[in-house]
């Protein structure tokens, strides 16, 4: 009698935990655009859907994720690999504000939640203020 059991690395171990998190986030959402700063929990422990569903759709992008996983990813309704339509140009006085409180040395994660965007966008917004001054 023959069996197929293999042990699974922590690499397909998380993969896993991550992918049945997007199936549950998308049964719950209707979609898969997973906000950057969504948590979530998976057998007690923390998991930030956001940032890693952001990773994937950038490996997957540049051709660095293998075809089981893309095909894993592709069978989840409303799966896509674009990015998310970009928000509007932005608000040019919050702009400034978030501008000069970076400059005056508070941090990028304490300025996104006060003003409920990612870290990201605000980097992007004091890049871009740096440039017009």
């Amino acid at each position: 009698m023959s069996t197929n059991l293999r042990i699974m690395n922590k690499s397909e171990i998380k993969w896993n935990k991550y992918l049945l998190a997007l199936k549950k986030y998308a049964e719950t959402n209707g979609h898969t655009a997973v906000p950057a700063n969504f948590r979530t929990e998976a057998d007690g422990a923390p998991l930030k859907l956001g940032n890693w569903v952001g990773y994937i759709r950038s490996r997957g992008r540049s051709g660095k994720l293998s075809p089981t996983r893309r095909s894993e990813l592709e069978r989840i309704p409303k799966w896509t690999w674009g990015t998310r339509k970009p928000g509007p140009r932005g608000n040019p006085n919050r702009d400034i504000e978030i501008a000069v409180a970076r400059r005056g040395g508070r941090s990028l994660q304490s300025i996104a939640v006060e003003w409920n965007l990612s870290r990201q966008r605000v980097h992007q917004i004091v890049r871009r203020q740096e440039v017009s001054a």
